[in-house]
């Protein structure tokens, strides 16, 4: 599936964003978790142009644009781009955003990034139609974890300034989408909450409680960084093992911060830990998923995270921490929540699945009710309802 190439759009919508990886034979890169928002905010436009940075291609993040997209690079990022250059090109890169969307009939920001937030100020300065769509808080990196030092009190003003910015372009958007009720409350922003689920209703997946086996598989997937509580984890799986060496560890996703091979050596975990680079929701981790037991998600930050409501969606019970909640894990329904950051509450809601079967299998039962409600279809059909009520578009097939 080629993209085209292009020096300028003359589609309905311009979508400025992020994370593009480089170009391989013809073909532009995205993350999957990035593709995923913009084809479902953007899929009921006939004509998509979008405008990014390229960067170095992870080839663990493969993920083709839609058929028929445009491409238009914002400016090559290099590694080496110095603290001078790097400005520069982001400078070059808003003229281009500016350029573009004057020939757009809407321009859609996909926040966070300093090129869309840039790009949707001066949007929104002129008046320009605009469609936001906020995945993941923008100012959360800046902020967890930090002591209040002089570095800490410039990330603080960082993550104000930057808060203030994307309420400024949300507050004059058309229409604003964001990927949590939690995000939308942090932002105080008037926002229409939706998540970017990608399994479909064909990948829910009913089977039996398997907790009660000898061997229990623990399985978190998502960044491993400080962030997501992959140190508590760690923490917390070190003392399940003491207790009952049944448990193992699955973990799926991309060493951020924290180096997990490293980790797993210097605990001596390496015969029960199963590490895997990152994933797209495709059959292997759906495998991952289906041949696990219990999906532990402790994350600090979180706006709708997708991961819960996947393993959901496979029949695994779910302990999660309250901030990934995304509004849709109740404690003792369709999941356990507990607070985030904490390893021995980790200890203690996996303890509490394995001890209680009835909860174990009450908490399946609703989490596939549940994912089934949020499934990839039901979304799509609400966000193209209101994406075409917002900006006066006609009913087309998708």
């Amino acid at each position: 599936m080629n993209t085209k190439q292009s020096d300028g759009p003359d589609d309905d919508v311009l979508v400025v964003m992020q994370s593009l990886h480089s170009a391989e034979a013809g073909r532009f890169r995205l993350a999957a978790v990035h593709i995923g928002m913009v084809e479902l905010v953007v899929g009921t436009f006939p004509g998509v142009t979008i405008l990014a940075p390229v960067g170095e291609r992870n080839p663990a993040h493969d993920s083709e644009y839609p058929p028929g997209t445009r491409f238009v690079a914002a400016f090559n990022r290099r590694p080496q781009d110095g603290a001078f250059t790097l400005p520069v090109k982001y400078g070059v890169g808003v003229w281009r955003a500016w350029r573009a969307m004057r020939r757009a009939r809407c321009t859609h920001i996909r926040l966070p990034g300093h090129l869309p937030l840039a790009s949707g100020v001066l949007a929104a300065l002129t008046g320009r139609p605009l469609l936001t769509s906020v995945h993941g808080s923008p100012f959360a990196h800046l902020t967890a974890g930090r002591e209040w030092t002089v570095g800490g009190a410039w990330r603080w003003a960082a993550g104000s300034a930057l808060r203030s910015l994307t309420r400024f372009v949300v507050g004059r958007s058309q229409l604003a989408i964001v990927d949590g009720e939690e995000l939308r409350r942090s932002l105080g922003i008037e926002a229409v909450v939706v998540g970017q689920h990608q399994f479909r209703r064909d990948d829910i997946f009913g089977r039996q409680d398997t907790c009660g086996a000898s061997e229990v598989r623990l399985i978190y997937v998502g960044r491993m960084s400080r962030e997501k509580g992959t140190d508590a984890l760690l923490d917390a799986f070190e003392t399940l093992r003491r207790d009952d060496p049944a448990y193992r560890l699955v973990l799926v996703g991309e060493c951020s911060g924290i180096d997990v091979p490293a980790e797993v050596r210097r605990r001596a975990l390496g015969d029960c830990v199963e590490y895997h680079r990152y994933r797209a929701l495709r059959p292997d981790l759906l495998d991952l998923y289906r041949s696990s037991d219990i999906l532990v998600f402790p994350s600090l930050h979180e706006g709708i995270p997708k991961v819960p409501l996947e393993a959901m969606s496979q029949g695994l019970p779910v302990v999660v921490s309250a901030p990934a909640t995304g509004d849709y894990v109740e404690d003792g329904r369709n999941g356990i929540v507990i607070p985030a950051g904490d390893a021995d509450a980790i200890v203690a809601g996996i303890s509490r699945l394995r001890r209680e079967a009835t909860l174990r299998r009450e908490c399946i039962q609703a989490g596939l009710a549940t994912a089934l409600q949020y499934c990839r279809e039901e979304t799509e059909d609400r966000v193209s309802r209101i994406v075409k009520a917002q900006f006066h578009m006609e009913h087309q097939d998708q």
